[in-house]
């Protein structure tokens, strides 16, 4: 399950092997994570690591591909960050509704379709897939990780991640991450009308810049780090089944605070309780 842990730096190697699609992967336990990083106004890197800590405490060891974007906003400026850069990727993590024949071959149904919002804080337009599901529970868990940010009144520096990642797979094994989309904030405040509309122009520079970063990257990333299903009873394990006109890869969003080495996932309800909805309502 999720947890809070401190940034100590402290990595544990099992000894044991979990038997993983026929080949032998290490099982590890991740508690902290020393990672220090130096922040850049409008700055997108690329590196692979492991994920956050404090998102789960027991994880299967694999290299996960990692994006990072930092900006600097206000804080009323943070959630329309979010949700352009994260729908930027779910539109990229997203296929039509999968369905199944009687001879249980996939096939796609339908498109994604394309909406374009208008931030109200941020000067710019991003694009988001069509579906009204997909799009609230992506809100809801930014404005959990936001209400997180708006209780700390002295915050300067947020964190916060979407993630993408396999299902366990048996009883003993762990979640594995295979991407990160990480977005670095520091906050920043006007003192009057004319730096707010000043800021508005910034941060929408910097939000579009970002989307352009996304769409570079991802079409350079290729597809080597992203899983695959063997059987129709592995789809669940790599996709969200639970929406009717789209089919996203599972995913969650985290924060951290730096300053504070807090942090956690913002999730729909806890881990193992999605995990086993999102089974249930594959196999109903």
């Amino acid at each position: 399950g999720s947890g809070l842990h401190d940034r100590s730096g402290i990595q544990i190697l099992l000894g044991l092997l979990w038997n993983v699609d026929g080949r032998l992967l290490p099982l590890s336990i991740l508690v902290g994570c020393d990672e220090r990083k130096q922040t850049h106004e409008c700055d997108i890197r690329d590196r692979s690591c492991n994920p956050d800590p404090r998102v789960s405490s027991l994880r299967l060891r694999m290299n996960v591909v990692n994006k990072t974007f930092s900006l600097t906003v206000e804080k009323r400026q943070a959630e329309e960050c979010l949700m352009g850069i994260f729908h930027t990727v779910l539109f990229r993590r997203c296929q039509p509704k999968m369905l199944f024949t009687e001879k249980k071959q996939v096939f796609a149904r339908g498109d994604l379709g394309i909406q374009n919002v208008r931030c109200e804080y941020v000067d710019t337009v991003y694009r988001r897939c069509s579906s009204e599901g997909l799009h609230e529970n992506l809100k809801t868990l930014v404005k959990k990780c936001m209400a997180e940010v708006y209780s700390r009144e002295n915050i300067e520096e947020a964190e916060i991640k979407l993630l993408f990642y396999r299902k366990p797979i048996g009883w003993f094994s762990a979640l594995s991450y295979w991407e990160e989309w990480v977005v670095q904030f520091r906050f920043t405040s006007c003192r009057n009308e004319k730096e707010r509309q000043e800021s508005r122009i910034t941060a929408g520079q910097a939000l579009s810049s970002a989307i352009r970063g996304i769409t570079f990257a991802i079409s350079g990333m290729g597809e080597r780090h992203m899983p695959e299903f063997t059987d129709q009873q592995d789809v669940a394990n790599i996709y969200d089944m639970q929406y009717d006109d789209v089919t996203p890869y599972l995913h969650e969003v985290s924060y951290s605070f730096p300053s504070t080495g807090e942090g956690t996932a913002a999730t729909l309800g806890g881990t193992l309780g999605r995990l086993v909805r999102s089974t249930l309502a594959y196999n109903t």
